[in-house]
């Protein structure tokens, strides 16, 4: 797991690309994501660390709400600068799994706000309801 001291880019780019070709522990990809914000030009590396976060997940049958809630914030910082990279799986099943796992109406609430800033981006026909 990379370290807040650690947040250079010689330091983080080997481990991107290696979180981004074979993927790992979901929270440490988006961990790695969220440095790598402040290095405009690993934005392919970091679209790239967000889909395989999202394979992780779908893989390994995680139900952890709050894993879903950094992706999706992570997909939409990520993907608003660039729409066209978008990989539709993403906002179908981390939307689907968010509904279907959780009843609170907190939870409820922070989807609705997602799938707000999701439909800005332009993918309103992959959600599902609420």
């Amino acid at each position: 797991m990379i370290k807040r001291n650690e947040c250079r880019i010689d330091t983080l780019k080997p481990r991107a690309e290696y979180l981004a070709l074979y993927g790992g522990d979901p929270k440490e990809i988006v961990i790695t994501s969220s440095y790598l914000k402040f290095f405009p030009a690993m934005r392919p590396t970091r679209q790239r660390l967000v889909m395989k976060a999202f394979d992780e997940l779908q893989h390994s049958g995680s139900r952890d709400f709050n894993v879903y809630r950094l992706l999706c914030e992570e997909a939409i910082e990520v993907f608003l600068k660039d729409p066209g990279a978008w990989h539709k799986g993403i906002a179908l099943f981390a939307m689907r799994n968010m509904v279907s796992t959780q009843t609170e109406r907190k939870h409820r609430q922070a989807i609705k706000e997602c799938q707000s800033e999701l439909r800005k981006v332009g993918v309103s026909q992959e959600l599902t309801a609420v």
